[in-house]
């Protein structure tokens, strides 16, 4: 009776195992924004009157952040 060789599935589960744990390292990765300040009451506010305030907003992640759409709520 001849051994069969392990050689090929040992590889295969090794392969496998390199290739799992690539994506799950990869899934850590991205953009990752961080805003401290999300809300800001201006109290009253006249007609016609202008108002602002900065909202700093950071990035954390290892990706570059991109901003598509700001809206007031």
């Amino acid at each position: 009776m001849k051994k069969k060789p392990v050689t090929f599935p040992f590889l295969l589960c090794f392969l496998f195992l390199v290739l799992a744990s690539a994506s799950a390292a990869k899934a850590g990765t991205g953009p990752k924004m961080v805003i401290k300040e999300r809300t800001y009451e201006y109290g009253e506010v006249r007609q016609g009157q202008t108002i602002e305030h900065q909202f700093k907003v950071k990035n954390e992640g290892d990706e570059a952040l991109k901003i598509k759409r700001v809206a007031p709520d």
